[in-house]
Parts: C-alpha cells; structure tokens; sequence
C-alpha cells in the first residue's frame, strides 16, 4: 500500500487506501467505522479462503506515517489477532523512518517498534560494475511479457539476441558513464546507484533504443552517457552528498 498525504489526514481516507490495496471492490464507501469493520471481515475471509493464518501487508513511503496512523494499524493488529490471524506488517521508507524508530524508542512508544520495527534492513543500490552486470542479467533472462518465453532484452532487441547480443555486456560502460558523469559534477565517488534510477536507464535504453530489426545495436558510450544524463541519477547522487554534508 502507497503511504499516500492528504489535505486533511482521517481515519477514513486512511481505511480506504488499506481496502484499496486489499483489492476491495468498493473501498470508498460507509463511514471509518464501517470501513474497518469490512476491511477485518475482508482480511479474515481472505486468509481463511486460502488457508492461511497470516497476512502480510507492505506499505511504501512508511516514513509518512503519523502516530494516530500506527494506533489505527496497532488496531487492526488486534482485530485480526483475535480472529485468528496473524498481521504482519512490512514498512519500507526513506532514511527518516530509521530516524523514527529511534524517537519511538526514546520516547517509550514500545508498543509501535514492538509492533512493527522489531528488525530493520537497509535496502542497497548498486555498488560495481559487477553489482550491474548482475542486474542487467535479470533483463536478459526474467520473462517480458510474463509467460511469453521471452526476456525483456529479447523483446526489445530479438535479431540482436538471436545473434548473441546481451544487455549484461554493457555492465562496465553503464558504471564507467556514472562514474564520468558523477566526477564532472565534483563527486570523487560513487558509493551507491539507486535502483529506482538504474531501472529508468535500462528503460530509456530498451523503449528507445530498442531496435527489432538490428542484429548489432548501437550502445556505444555516448548513448549511455545519454542515457545516464536523461535518468537525473546525476542529480540525485548530487542531492545526497550535499544532503550529507550538511548533516556533518
């Protein structure tokens, strides 16, 4: 579920989204009251319907959560316990959700870090050349579309596969154009790309490098230079480590 804000945040707006990402057909409508009342009936069914005592909910932007938002959760928490079912809970955030748990703790809120900040995990981006390679090999070998027998790289370049073409070959000169990139803009180094802008290269490059009838495409370094620029990974890296100087 997508932590999403709202002009004036409410208990409504925020069972809506939960019955929404349950896929329930009509999550909008009652008042909160009904509104949780049918989001604990529609979690208990589904779990029982597949023969589960558990439920996994993930929700994204998790540093947006408000306090009154985890008592709301705290109380489906309860709800589903006493039904039988197990509610776990899946937070995935920005650095400031890690900043939260830590006000949580000094202020005494164990029933919220007890409750769903227990363990805490960094998501890393990539660190190497060889952490892209690994990563493009997924492009090379996940199916696109799904069940069709065909990778993403297949899809888009199928002469060039056929021929032996790889999007894994270009691991060294999608880091080495990071890194040029990066040090033209006074960052000694790259520690770390970010997924979400490594994934938007890869797509510029198959949506519109893409050629089906070309058995040896073109992905020379300026195209990736391209590519990287058109990203804004740049710009990120740069927002962080200015972000981290002046935290220093």
């Amino acid at each position: 579920m997508p932590c999403r804000s709202y002009r004036i945040s409410g208990e409504g707006n925020f069972f809506s989204d939960l019955l929404a990402a349950a896929e329930h057909a009509i999550p909008d409508s009652g008042s909160p009251a009904q509104k949780r009342n049918r989001l604990i009936e529609f979690l208990v069914d589904k779990a029982t319907s597949t023969g589960e005592d558990r439920l996994v909910l993930f929700i994204d932007d998790a540093q947006r959560l408000t306090e009154i938002q985890f008592e709301w959760l705290m109380d489906i928490h309860t709800d589903l316990d006493k039904r039988g079912v197990a509610f776990i809970v899946l937070l995935v955030g920005q650095p400031e959700l890690a900043k939260r748990k830590e006000a949580y703790c000094k202020t005494g809120q164990m029933q919220i870090v007890g409750r769903f900040m227990v363990h805490s995990r960094r998501f890393m981006g990539l660190t190497s050349a060889r952490e892209v390679q690994q990563c493009l090999k997924e492009y090379d070998t996940a199916e696109f579309p799904q069940g069709s027998g065909c990778s993403f790289s297949r899809h888009y370049f199928p002469r060039a596969w056929n021929q032996g073409w790889r999007l894994a070959d270009h691991a060294q000169d999608f880091w080495e154009a990071i890194r040029l990139e990066a040090e033209g803009k006074k960052i000694d180094k790259v520690d770390e790309v970010p997924m979400a802008y490594f994934t938007r290269m890869v797509g510029i490059l198959l949506t519109k490098y893409g050629e089906k009838a070309v058995s040896d495409p073109e992905i020379n370094a300026a195209r990736i230079k391209d590519i990287v620029r058109r990203s804004n990974c740049i710009e990120a890296l740069v927002a962080k480590t200015l972000s981290e100087g002046n935290s220093k």
